[in-house]
């Protein structure tokens, strides 16, 4: 199950402020810096909001999220099409 499908998955459980977190990463077409500190300066939620999202859809927190997505981003190239 790639992390595009988990975050699909669980969309409809997560509260507003995660559906925001769920919708930037699911169009996202760009590489970054996708750090905690970053992203949440980005999206205007906290880092905590980050890690209860990450953890809703499976992951130990933020961090490996963080890394896997940008590993699927590195595998599905279409996902992060501007360099």
């Amino acid at each position: 199950q790639d992390i595009i499908e988990r975050i699909r998955i669980h969309y409809q459980e997560m509260t507003d402020t995660e559906k925001l977190i769920a919708d930037y990463f699911l169009g996202n077409q760009k590489r970054q810096d996708f750090s905690a500190k970053i992203m949440s300066r980005q999206l205007h939620v906290s880092e905590t909001a980050l890690s209860r999202f990450a953890k809703k859809i499976g992951f130990s927190g933020y961090r490996e999220f963080q890394y896997m997505y940008e590993r699927y981003g590195d595998l599905c190239p279409f996902i992060h099409v501007k360099k």
